[in-house]
């Protein structure tokens, strides 16, 4: 490993992989799932869906920043840095402001009083924290829960998309040492020494520390680089130089499936601390490398118009369905109402966002300022 993608500096754009695109409006649905007033009778709340489909977006995340921006960061052509970040507030700030703007009618609800000056100042300072995407660093609930709560999970995410760039080049400079060997020990390693590391410690459901601290999800997002890199550097058509034909290739995706389920139902008997999501961390980078290769039948499954579509546009469901949910309980008619009305709206909502919003502000707010801020 590393003769062929580590080394090189060529550049070339990545090709979609629709299967992982799919994957994400699964993973959007199961943090609906924890958020949604579900009835508790049926164990669902136990398994913290929640906390799966976040730990999968960020190892995602990892996994797809390094397939689409590797090569053209070490090339350091045409000012690909610049581009990145440029390529990623495009990204993030129309939906994040929109659904904060949205989320004012029920923050001014919700505060104790509209004539407490401290109140006031509070919340100004918790407006100006998510605004510049940096509520996650404050440990205080009422700051990074504040407005659309999800918001949360971005303000990490733009920790991440600042350290990347330099990932990336540390990497590239130490790109000999990048053996498959040495990143399956690299990750093995971290892995062993995040669970001993939380194994003993007592964490609450709503932990600051072990959850919402950027720091402490840095490991999902190095994972998903690290199986970026393996996928980068093997031979699609025969990985790790076995010839996988659709039964085969099947029979490891349903088996990437059972294990992350049967991870969940082990990790009831886990404590919290290792819950929120390094526990799952493992089968989760398995299934995004298992899904990128697209060679069996759940891939095709997964690679259609439909799917792709939603996955899509799983930020904007992401960033509103809480919002929606809070919205519909205002209605006051049965919890099932709510779960079923709130997931409609939701995927409504977020399509209609990605065609009409979403998607054309992303690219003219990346054109303007690439105009503007780098030379052509």
């Amino acid at each position: 490993m590393g003769k062929k993608l580590l080394q090189s500096s060529t550049v070339r754009r990545a090709a979609k992989i629709d299967s992982l695109t799919s994957l994400r409006f699964i993973a959007a649905a199961l943090v609906f799932t924890w958020h949604a007033p579900i009835p508790d009778a049926n164990g669902l709340h136990d398994l913290q869906l929640g906390y799966l489909g976040v730990a999968f977006f960020y190892i995602l995340s990892g996994f797809i920043l390094t397939y689409v921006y590797y090569r053209n960061i070490v090339a350091r052509k045409s000012g690909s840095i610049k581009k990145f970040y440029i390529s990623r507030i495009a990204k993030l700030y129309p939906v994040h402001v929109l659904t904060f703007l949205a989320a004012l009618p029920l923050t001014i609800i919700t505060i104790q009083s509209v004539f407490a000056e401290h109140t006031k100042v509070k919340a100004f300072l918790a407006g100006f924290f998510n605004l510049t995407l940096t509520q996650a660093w404050i440990p205080k609930s009422s700051v990074y829960f504040s407005f659309n709560g999800v918001a949360w999970s971005i303000s990490v995410e733009a920790f991440f998309y600042l350290l990347f760039p330099i990932i990336v080049l540390v990497i590239y400079r130490y790109r000999k040492r990048f053996t498959l060997r040495n990143i399956l020990l690299a990750m093995s390693g971290m892995w062993l020494l995040c669970m001993v590391l939380l194994l003993p410690q007592v964490s609450h459901i709503d932990d600051w520390v072990f959850y919402i601290f950027p720091l402490a999800r840095l490991p999902d997002f190095l994972m998903g680089i690290f199986v970026a890199l393996i996928y980068m550097d093997s031979n699609k058509k025969k990985p790790f130089g076995i010839k996988l034909g659709v039964t085969h290739a099947t029979i490891v995706e349903v088996a990437s499936i059972v294990l992350v389920i049967s991870g969940l139902f082990i990790g009831t008997l886990m404590p919290q601390s290792v819950r929120f999501s390094i526990w799952m961390v493992p089968s989760l980078a398995f299934v995004v490398l298992v899904f990128s290769y697209q060679k069996g039948l759940v891939s095709k499954l997964l690679n259609n118009r439909v799917l792709i579509f939603l996955g899509e546009a799983s930020f904007s469901f992401y960033m509103v369905h809480q919002l929606v949910i809070r919205y519909v309980l205002q209605l006051g008619i049965s919890y099932w109402g709510v779960v079923l009305l709130s997931f409609v709206l939701s995927t409504v909502v977020s399509g209609f966002l990605y065609v009409i919003y979403e998607e054309p502000l992303r690219l003219r707010l990346k054109a303007f300022f690439e105009r503007r801020l780098i030379k052509l």
